[in-house]
């Protein structure tokens, strides 16, 4: 029985372990960051097909690039939503599981007058699992309810371009490429696109017709990202 509540136990130290960085995502992705590379246009923006004398000498042919864009619309329900959906499956159902068992098994020996050390070790990995899952769901509903609070109109443009994207809203603007997206979660309503384990955007998908869908899925895919 101890060696199976030793394994419950080893699962869920693993599942802390692969968090060891604390979840706490920025007020507001900073593009000068150095996990997220800084985009600069070196040259103003000019008509599509204007000629026009290059320094170097000859001419230069600026082309348009085409930009699809969409407008995505938050409500409070949705980023509850978003949050708990992020919470479970970061953790894992397994996570769950083995604490519960633990928990139980905790429970069971104390009432059978069992105090032995792995009393001790089992009440402290209880102790260490609630309390972890308990504070990354608290840190992640703090910051997302904040910054949708703080937006005076739940909306955000969303504009998809073959190499990058930008979201712009009225509390700021971020764009970015689509190498820095390293992975997408797929939910019934609506989409999280990771820039790391912590730093993600939500994206509802009544806003998103097949078109951007499969444009978001494509370009995340071509610049090596995991779509799940």
């Amino acid at each position: 029985m101890k060696n199976v509540l030793a394994l419950l136990a080893i699962s869920i130290l693993t599942v802390l372990s692969g968090f060891s960085q604390p979840f706490v995502i920025p007020a507001k992705l900073d593009p000068a960051a150095t996990i997220i590379p800084q985009f600069v246009d070196p040259m103003p923006h000019f008509a599509a097909g204007l000629r026009i004398n290059a320094k170097a000498g000859g001419n230069l042919l600026v082309k348009a690039v085409p930009v699809k864009q969409v407008t995505l619309h938050y409500s409070e329900r949705m980023v509850r939503k978003a949050i708990k959906a992020f919470w479970f499956r970061a953790l894992g159902w397994r996570f769950f599981a083995a604490l519960v068992c633990v928990l139980v098994s905790l429970i069971y020996f104390v009432w059978m007058g069992d105090r032995s050390w792995w009393i001790g070790v089992m009440a402290s990995i209880v102790v260490m699992g609630i309390g972890f899952s308990a504070a990354m769901y608290v840190v992640h509903f703090r910051v997302s309810i904040g910054k949708f609070r703080k937006m005076s109109v739940p909306e955000a443009t969303l504009e998809l371009g073959d190499e990058r994207f930008r979201i712009t809203s009225n509390i700021g603007s971020t764009e970015l490429s689509w190498s820095t997206v390293i992975e997408i979660w797929q939910f019934p309503e609506f989409w999280l696109l990771f820039f790391s384990k912590a730093q993600f955007v939500t994206i509802s998908l009544a806003d998103l017709d097949s078109e951007a869908r499969d444009l978001i899925l494509d370009r995340a895919r071509s610049h090596g990202a995991k779509v799940s």
